[in-house]
């Protein structure tokens, strides 16, 4: 399951910025990597693990600005289309969209 989240924050004042950047950093510390400057995404092996970070967000989130959270599962994202631009990326450029590798323990 992916948790997609979306946010629109002032800029213009000092302390929407400094709440802007502590926002992401707090995503960031939770384990989302930043597709775009406003869209960040996580991939989380189960619902129950997606609903515990969908809360963590909502627990982070201020009066006036506006934050979605949108919960995709596998099957609905393998049939969407995310272009990260026009020309071919480096290889060393990570694609946030690819599903992590699990970790065997046998």
């Amino acid at each position: 399951m992916w948790v997609y989240v979306v946010m629109n924050f002032a800029e213009r004042t000092k302390i929407g910025r400094k709440m802007r950047t502590d926002f992401y950093r707090t995503l960031e510390k939770d384990g989302f990597k930043m597709v775009t400057k406003n869209l960040y995404v996580r991939y989380c092996s189960t619902q129950a693990n997606a609903l515990k970070h969908k809360m963590r967000v909502q627990d982070q989130i201020f009066e006036k600005y506006a934050i979605s959270i949108i919960l995709v599962a596998d099957k609905q994202n393998e049939n969407s289309y995310h272009y990260l631009g026009r020309r071919k990326t480096k290889k060393t450029r990570e694609n946030p969209f690819k599903l992590p590798e699990m970790v065997e323990f046998f």
